[in-house]
């Protein structure tokens, strides 16, 4: 776990399947991800956790959780991992009902991570 000053990263559980598939049902989200004209299901949620959200060998994908009430807001992953250059594109999505952040160095200093 990687904790910053108001949320932490976790692993994505079984558990967060719905809430996933909730916010990732969302078109005009999907798009803004890159993902024009698709949108997920509960079923595809479960399928990709238990298959991929951490087992694919160059990306990590954690959960964005806020410390004091433990809630899942968003994730954050990790794309084509060089061990060799230690290079990493970085992704997030802070998807929450909580007030946009306004882009990533907001972000950073709204919730320390």
């Amino acid at each position: 776990m990687l904790a910053g000053t108001k949320v932490f990263l976790s692993h994505i559980v079984a558990e967060d399947a719905a809430l996933l598939a909730h916010w990732f049902a969302d078109l005009e989200l999907t798009a803004l991800l890159g993902q024009q004209g698709r949108s997920f299901t509960l079923a595809q949620e479960q399928q990709w956790i238990a298959a991929r959200a951490n087992t694919v060998e160059h990306e990590r994908t954690f959960a964005v959780v806020l410390r004091d009430s433990e809630r899942l807001i968003g994730t954050c992953s990790l794309h084509n991992i060089n061990l060799f250059f230690y290079t990493v594109p970085l992704s997030w999505a802070l998807l929450s009902a909580i007030k946009p952040c306004g882009g990533r160095a907001t972000a950073v200093k709204q919730y320390g991570c």
